[in-house]
């Protein structure tokens, strides 16, 4: 799973996941997914961003990390990343 956002005003609260899938029974679960936002204006979000594994559904493994990547414009060519 690959949530990517662009936006000029990028704010609010809640929640943007790319969680991993449960796996049946002892099998393993998914690994979580990636998240990337830019925006070029302003970034004002203070929810939560949640790229994680899972396990199965009654043990196994857990999925790995996902990954989040943040990029701000601050400036005429200038981007800062978090």
């Amino acid at each position: 799973m690959y949530n990517y956002l662009i936006a000029g005003k990028f704010s609010g609260h809640g929640k943007i996941s790319a969680i991993g899938g449960v796996g049946q029974g002892w099998a393993g679960g998914g690994a979580g997914g990636r998240i990337g936002i830019h925006t070029w204006d302003y970034n004002h979000y203070k929810g939560a961003l949640l790229a994680y594994g899972s396990g199965g559904s009654t043990g196994g493994d857990l999925g790995g990390p996902g990954t989040v990547f943040v990029e701000d414009k601050t400036a005429p060519f200038t981007y800062q990343t978090r």
